[in-house]
């Protein structure tokens, strides 16, 4: 499915404006205020309320673009997602999982117990 250039357009800037709301949620500067002013009402508003929307946008046009891909080839979708996503996961989290165990080692001369880690990520 060919998604036009105006459909494209358009979840570009709602990409740009659900970006600077999902920025300002995690910068939110509310400190200790002794009498609650406009500038906390309106943090409140646009932070937890309006902002809020950014992330199932983001959810919403993933999805909508997969599924233009997904009409095409289904397969060819899944496998790009697992040579995209799954692999790069699993090659980093192999990296990080030797350098914690060298540094752990090194530092406290402990021998990582294997079983220990896959108990951990499988445990509710």
């Amino acid at each position: 499915m060919e998604i036009s250039k105006q459909i494209s357009k358009a979840f570009q800037i709602g990409n740009l404006i659900a970006t600077i709301l999902v920025v300002a949620i995690h910068c939110n500067s509310m400190k200790e205020i002794n009498s609650l002013d406009c500038n906390y009402y309106f943090q409140q508003f646009l932070t937890n309320g309006i902002a809020r929307v950014a992330v199932p946008f983001f959810a919403f046009a993933s999805g909508f673009f997969l599924l233009a891909k997904m009409r095409e080839s289904y397969v060819g979708v899944i496998k790009s997602r697992i040579n995209s996503i799954i692999l790069p996961y699993f090659f980093c989290l192999t990296i990080i999982f030797i350098f914690h165990s060298a540094v752990k080692y090194l530092l406290v001369h402990e021998n990582v117990e294997l079983i220990k880690y896959f108990k951990i990520l499988i445990s509710p």
